[in-house]
């Protein structure tokens, strides 16, 4: 006699109905080429202390439909700008971006909170959230829960 639990069978997943199929949201497929300028960009105002610039540069265009590989290129040139960004400075960096561009950053903080090198620096990646939260309210973490477009 067989000792499988029939109970932990999921019939649901023979019910077409029950399929859970992804929306093609009909994003552009990034390549490491596409998004090298601005990983550039980040780069550079990370070595000369630049946040403003480097972080409109992470905000700035996204690879929302690439492939790992590339989003990590990009999440790990993000994760440079803002993890030696003075926390001091933040507010006022916030403050210069406009909404979409802080809801951007809000995904960026969420991204970069679920890779490894992202959870070393998760306090300051928790203060950047929290900056953005006081700037702009609670409105950016409902945008980012709602977006279907993440990182």
């Amino acid at each position: 006699m067989d000792e499988y639990d029939w109970r932990s069978i999921d019939v649901d997943q023979y019910d077409p109905e029950k399929q859970f199929v992804p929306d093609d949201l009909g994003l552009p497929k990034y390549t490491l080429e596409d998004i090298q300028p601005s990983i550039q960009l980040m780069r550079q105002c990370t070595a000369s202390g630049d946040t403003i610039q480097g972080i409109k540069a992470a905000v700035q265009s996204p690879p929302y439909g690439a492939a790992n590989e590339v989003k990590m290129a990009y999440l790990q040139a993000a994760l440079d700008v803002l993890s030696t960004s003075k926390q001091s400075t933040a507010s006022s960096v916030i403050s210069k971006l406009s909404q979409d561009e802080q809801d951007v950053l809000v995904k960026l903080v969420f991204a970069l909170m679920d890779t490894k090198a992202g959870q070393k620096v998760g306090g300051s990646l928790l203060g950047w959230l929290n900056k953005v939260v006081e700037a702009s309210g609670e409105g950016s973490l409902v945008r980012y829960l709602s977006d279907p477009y993440k990182l």
